[in-house]
């Protein structure tokens, strides 16, 4: 494999199962053979995200989450709430948006059942 010439800047947003809230950070890569960390930030849920989120989770493991409303309900939600962070540490790191090389952001699972499909 060829060594990559130029470094690039990667921001990563996880957010998990103990709907805590969002994890961000940022690194500086050649995609192979170095990383350099940056800076980090926590962005926790507000007690009713959180809730809600419970909620949901709890509602699809039992089939009766209604996707076309509840699901785009949280969903605009959560995607806010990493924009939230992202600009969080875009703010603490003095960065500009286009100083970002990419984003790494996985989203959120409700429910996980691959014996499903």
């Amino acid at each position: 494999m060829t060594k990559l010439a130029a470094a690039y800047r990667a921001l990563g947003l996880m957010s998990g199962t103990s709907r805590d809230g969002i994890d961000a950070a940022i690194i500086e890569t050649d995609g192979q053979d170095w990383v350099r960390t940056g800076p980090s930030c926590f962005l926790p849920y507000e007690p009713e995200m959180r809730h809600d989120l419970a909620q949901a989770v709890a509602r699809a493991r039992q089939g009766g989450f209604e996707v076309k409303t509840e699901m785009a309900s949280i969903e605009a939600r959560i995607t806010m709430a990493h924009q939230d962070a992202v600009d969080k540490l875009l703010q603490k790191s003095c960065l500009a948006p286009d100083e970002i090389d990419l984003i790494g952001f996985h989203g959120h699972t409700l429910f996980h059942d691959p014996k499903t499909g």
